[in-house]
């Protein structure tokens, strides 16, 4: 069914981490919506920096909602050969920077 509603897309806020495995980094938003039905997604700051920065958007949503309080949580990430100590978010609560945690190689063997 088709909504007469145009979609509406904003910036959106949460809490950041990001962490470090070989080859890539990371970035984790947590956050609460008061309603169902939002679409929240990270996207790739047009700007040719590396690391790049990234910004978190969600879609509101059209037509029934619940009433209820409904985490999220997104992730998104890129791909490096050098140790990142720092990444970049922007929401709408402005500019974040997120201290990269260094996840040891040990870890991740034990997790496959």
């Amino acid at each position: 069914m088709m909504s007469n509603q145009p979609t509406t897309v904003a910036l959106c806020a949460a809490t950041y981490r990001a962490q470090q495995v070989p080859g890539a980094v990371i970035i984790f938003a947590d956050g609460i919506h008061a309603t169902s039905g939002y679409t929240v997604f990270f996207e790739q700051s047009p700007l040719d920096i590396f690391p790049p920065e990234f910004l978190l958007w969600h879609v509101k949503p059209s037509g029934i909602v619940l009433e209820i309080l409904t985490p999220f949580t997104v992730y998104t990430s890129f791909k490096t050969s050098g140790k990142i100590e720092r990444v970049v978010v922007h929401d709408d609560d402005g500019r974040h920077e997120i201290e990269v945690e260094q996840v040891p190689d040990v870890l991740l063997k034990h997790a496959r």
